[in-house]
């Protein structure tokens, strides 16, 4: 069964994915730009580099198009398979973890072939 988890930040949400042990830590996260301590950035790095997760989806969400070129970034690096900038409506946000899901199944796909 899918349980769905929340975190005040980045720093929450590193510390649960720390303590489990199977390959893919989670079915997708789900994270806003920004939220305190650590920023959705930060953690999205974190996840990439640190624990070494390149299965997960991750989606970015923001108010603000402040950080557009740094996002823009991370998806050509292949660490955020998507942005939803907020408000937004529900088709784009289906969308969304449709492609990522996808994108993300091909990355892994085409890492576990290297």
């Amino acid at each position: 069964s899918r349980k769905i988890h929340e975190f005040k930040n980045g720093d929450e949400v590193l510390d649960f994915l720390k303590t489990r042990t199977s390959e893919r830590l989670a079915s997708i996260i789900f994270s806003d730009i920004e939220m305190g301590a650590s920023s959705g950035i930060d953690l999205v790095k974190s996840l990439r580099d640190d624990i070494k997760d390149k299965c997960t989806p991750f989606i970015l969400l923001s108010g603000s198009v402040e950080h557009r070129k740094a996002v823009e970034k991370l998806i050509e690096d292949q660490y955020v398979d998507a942005f939803i900038e907020k408000p937004f409506e529900f088709r784009f946000f289906k969308k969304a973890i449709l492609d990522a899901i996808s994108l993300r199944s091909k990355i892994s796909h085409d890492d576990s072939t290297k």
